[in-house]
Parts: C-alpha cells; structure tokens; sequence
C-alpha cells in the first residue's frame, strides 16, 4: 500500500523538478541574450559618448575664444578711457561733449554720458541674454 501512495507524489517531485529546470534554462537563455544585446550595445554607446565629448570641447573652446576676444575688447576700451581720463580736463570734457552732440544729432539721448560700447555690444548682449 505504502509504494502505491508514494508513486503519485514521486511522479509529482519529478513534474516540479523539469518544471523548474525548464525555467532555469528559460532564465538563463534570456540573461544570455541581454548580455549579448548590452555587448553590441557597449560600443555603440561609447561612440556616441566620445562624439559628445568632442562637441562639449569644441564649445567650451568657442566659448574660450570669443570670451578672450571680448575681454581684449574691454581692455581695449578701458586703456582709451584711462587714456583719455589723463587728459587735461578741457581736452576731456571737450571730447565728452563731441560725444554727446554726436548721439544727440543720431537721435539718441544719453542723459549726458557717453561711452563708445560699439565694438563690445556682443558682450552687452551676451549680458542681457543670462
């Protein structure tokens, strides 16, 4: 009596274990196949990595490039307005006041100052823009 009980539960443990083998294998073929996908993708996505890398560096060295460009400009302007601040007075309110009849005949009101910012309005803009 006792072997015919244990047939049926025997024949059990054996339907659970290929089942469970099944999904073992079922587990492992897929694992396979997304670590195969990742593989093909590795060297896809460090090319395209290496290609970001290069564009971030040619901007920053745009960026570089136009900010020492700008900054000479303002050296530039700020020599002419020291130079001019070391002029006797008469010669500099004289060239303040050419200044300002020039905006004035342009149209433009300025509240009687004048600076020449024409060759840095980039920066000016650039200010406006942050």
């Amino acid at each position: 009596m006792s072997s015919s009980n244990s047939t049926p539960v025997a024949g059990q443990c054996q339907l659970t274990q290929e089942q469970v083998e099944t999904k073992r294998l079922k587990i492992l073929s897929e694992s396979e196949q997304l670590w195969q996908f990742l593989e093909e993708q590795k060297p896809l996505l460090l090319a395209r990595l290496e290609e970001l890398d290069k564009e971030i560096e040619k901007r920053r060295d745009e960026n570089i490039a136009k900010l020492l460009e700008e900054l000479s400009c303002l050296n530039d302007m700020i020599s002419e307005l020291e130079g001019k601040c070391q002029q006797p007075a008469s010669e500099f309110l004289q060239a303040v006041d050419e200044g300002i009849d020039h905006r004035s005949q342009d149209g433009v009101e300025d509240g009687g100052y004048f600076v020449q910012v024409s060759q840095c309005s980039s920066v000016w803009e650039h200010v406006d823009n942050e």
